[in-house]
């Protein structure tokens, strides 16, 4: 198949925490929310049965050089999200395909956590039959079967002009 167009776009997001946990008043008054809600992530535990939480300090949107800095920093949540758009075509099919790709991880994880998917629209040539799918966490060995959607349409195209 030979790529006629190929888009890609990456956002960055790094989370910095604080190497400390503040307790008290002082830590209910600053974890107030806009609405009068605390965030379950920057709550006064320092424990909440599962995961360690830790008190959040500042974050940086979109900058790559910060992500690859703290890429395995413990102290900082670390999001990139990818997605690209590529046009395919060979002499019997079109295909347009989107992908999108995201790695995500917490505050004290040592691991990310991985998402995929992939929406596509393909259009037959020979048959005039357009097939319209998508997969999701394509990336991973197991119950692929069930992640899996295809609709296949045969819809007449006419080839006047």
């Amino acid at each position: 198949m030979d790529n006629l167009f190929r888009l890609i776009n990456e956002k960055h997001y790094v989370g910095y925490y604080l190497p400390y946990n503040s307790v008290g008043e002082i830590a209910d008054t600053i974890l107030e929310g806009p609405f009068g809600l605390k965030d379950k992530y920057h709550a006064k535990q320092s424990f909440d049965g599962k995961h360690y939480v830790f008190t959040f300090d500042k974050s940086v949107n979109g900058d790559k050089e910060e992500f690859e800095k703290n890429y395995g920093n413990p102290l900082c949540d670390t999001s990139v999200y990818r997605s690209t758009l590529v046009v395919e075509e060979n002499e019997d099919k079109i295909c347009l395909k989107v992908f999108y790709c995201g790695k995500h991880k917490r505050a004290g994880e040592v691991f990310y956590r991985k998402s995929t998917r992939l929406n596509y629209i393909t259009f037959n040539k020979k048959t005039n039959i357009f097939t319209v799918g998508r997969n999701t966490e394509y990336h991973k060995k197991r119950g692929k079967e069930y992640k899996r959607k295809i609709n296949r349409d045969n819809w007449v195209v006419s080839n006047t002009r």
